[in-house]
């Protein structure tokens, strides 16, 4: 697991001055405005749905956790790609299925300019757009 997780060089990850650069330990339940999580990404979920993504991703501490991304398509983000989450909501998910309870830190982004892959900004070609005047609540706009 620590090969899989390890980075290359997190010096050319680097965050803007307007973001404190957090591990998983140190987000807080919600919206985590200002914060920054640079994590990599161990694999894609398979997913019955096209649209939203999940992705089992390991930051700098090699916590792992899962990364639900809203707005974005399936290419955008690889495996083994170095990830930086801008303002990420932060969750515990627990459930019980089968008779076994599970449980696991995850992070959901709704918008492309919350994620730098390998450190660049998501393409605009691959930003998947919402119809006019829909917005979830969930986002908080």
């Amino acid at each position: 697991m620590k090969d899989a997780a390890k980075f290359d060089d997190p010096a050319i990850f680097q965050v803007s001055p307007s973001y404190e650069e957090v591990t998983m330990d140190l987000l807080f339940g919600g919206h985590n405005k200002g914060f920054a999580v640079l994590a990599k990404v161990l694999y894609p979920v398979n997913n019955e749905k096209v649209y939203p993504l999940y992705y089992v991703l390991c930051d700098t501490n090699l916590d792992c956790f899962v990364l639900t991304v809203h707005g974005i398509h399936a290419m955008a983000i690889q495996r083994g790609d170095v990830i930086i989450l801008l303002d990420p909501y932060y969750s515990l998910v627990n459930f019980e299925w089968q008779g076994k309870l599970y449980h696991f830190k995850s992070v959901r982004v709704n918008l492309p300019n919350q994620v730098l892959v390998n450190g660049e900004a998501v393409p605009n070609h691959f930003a998947i757009r919402q119809p006019l005047g829909r917005k979830p609540k969930a986002w908080g706009l």
